[in-house]
């Protein structure tokens, strides 16, 4: 399940499309490995830049705040974005910090 910013859940099949559940399928088995960076670099929240093989994560799509191309993230560092901006007060996208 996914969580919409309303607070209400919706299934990821239906928040994302097919290509998206297909280029995440096939990420599993890379992220797998223990050798995938997490796609926000150095704005990476978790304590490790590699995804672990247990760590859970998501595929990141590009955004007003990182315009590097579809790849997996720490599931924290994904769902994050939205909290900064939040936390900042604005809801419209800006530069990730950092991208600043």
């Amino acid at each position: 399940m996914a969580r919409r910013e309303d607070g209400t859940h919706t299934s990821l099949a239906t928040e994302h499309p097919a290509d998206h559940q297909t280029a995440r399928s096939a990420w599993a088995p890379i992220v797998a490995t223990g050798t995938v960076e997490c796609r926000r670099g150095p704005a990476c929240r978790a304590p490790a830049l590699l995804i672990a093989p247990d760590d859970e994560w998501d595929l990141g799509d590009p955004d007003a705040a990182c315009d590097a191309p579809r790849a997996p993230e720490h599931r924290q560092c994904n769902r994050a974005t939205a909290t900064w901006r939040r936390a900042a007060g604005r809801r419209t996208p800006e530069l990730h910090p950092a991208h600043r």
